[in-house]
């Protein structure tokens, strides 16, 4: 029977627990991550911690820290002492082995040779056990015809790369090989031991792939030119760019919300184009009128008048103003007012 309705489910994640026996009962946790998780159980460990050591964390305890230390120090030695003593001997540094190649370099004792052994070779200075052998040599007779089979199996169905060539280009492929392979030369030209009339005719079929007649090259221009006049295809243009509002922009934009709020937006992402031009600031609400923000190292003083020529065909009044004027708020602040209340 429960003493109360709390008994026999977790104080952590409240999942139900299986009685355990007579003299046990009930756990108060269903398992070690709610045990160690559970708030309220860290909070009682912090206080007796602090009252008892006057710290946090029990591994900040120097009794603690020491048993720690001492285990792991035994642990090791134990794990060490199993090891046999030639291999104990080579990682203490007592014997010396050396590579076996040939080469007369000792074998520098590592953590890894600990559970590998003593290496024959240092790394890189060893010979493939395989290399010149037969499957049958290698695995035994009977591995090594199953390792075979498996082999022509899997081949089965696969084109060969030189199948449909002539004998004279395989014959020359073979050799080109064969020559890279004693050489180790990588990247041979295409046209090495290629015939002078084979390489003539690549060469001119390749020239003349690349030649575009005057003909073609005026009408290639014509369209681009026809093209950057349709403000469909500009809008288009800007947009695939990913341009986005800069720094002055984003300031300037932020400012004329300040002052005229919902008044102006920023458009310099293609979404309008007039006069195959695209405008910084609109106005929103029926007045046309346009900000242009010229940055003081990409634009001049003959840009301004131009600019403003440019939009007045259409119908809409231009305001101009520079990167260094944003300084200023005061004389900038008269320049929007004249301009917006005008």
């Amino acid at each position: 029977m429960k003493k109360d309705d709390h008994e026999g489910i977790c104080l952590f994640c409240g999942k139900e627990i299986p009685f355990e026996s007579i003299s046990i009962g009930y756990r108060t946790y269903c398992s070690r991550e709610c045990l160690y998780q559970d708030p309220k159980r860290k909070d009682e460990l912090k206080e007796v911690l602090l009252k008892k050591y006057g710290v946090n964390c029990s591994f900040e305890i120097k009794e603690v820290k020491e048993k720690i230390l001492t285990k792991n120090k035994h642990k090791k030695e134990e794990r060490f002492y199993k090891l046999p003593q030639e291999l104990q001997d080579f990682l203490t540094g007592k014997v010396i082995h050396y590579c076996q190649c040939g080469c007369g370099q000792a074998i520098i004792p590592k953590k890894h040779h600990e559970r590998f052994g003593i290496p024959k070779y240092k790394t890189g200075h060893g010979i493939s056990p395989k290399k010149g052998k037969t499957f049958e040599e290698y695995y035994g007779e009977e591995r090594g015809e199953s390792i075979r089979l498996k082999l022509s199996e899997r081949q089965k169905g696969h084109i060969a790369w030189n199948k449909d060539l002539t004998v004279a280009t395989d014959e020359r492929m073979k050799r080109m090989e064969e020559k890279r392979r004693a050489n180790r030369v990588y990247g041979v030209a295409w046209n090495k031991n290629l015939t002078k009339e084979t390489d003539d005719r690549v060469a001119k079929l390749s020239e003349s792939l690349l030649k575009i007649s005057e003909y073609t090259s005026m009408r290639m221009s014509e369209r681009n030119r026809l093209d950057w006049q349709r403000p469909e295809y500009i809008s288009k243009q800007i947009k695939a760019r990913h341009t986005f509002p800069n720094k002055i922009e984003m300031f300037l934009q932020e400012y004329l919300d300040k002052l005229f709020p919902n008044e102006y937006k920023y458009v310099g992402s293609g979404e309008i184009i007039i006069s195959n031009r695209n405008p910084d600031f609109i106005n929103i609400n029926g007045k046309k009128k346009i900000i242009e923000l010229f940055g003081d190292y990409w634009h001049k003083e003959g840009e301004v008048q131009e600019r403003i020529n440019i939009f007045k065909k259409e119908g809409w009044e231009t305001l101009i103003i520079w990167e260094h004027e944003l300084k200023n708020l005061d004389k900038l602040k008269e320049k929007l007012v004249d301009f917006t209340l005008k």
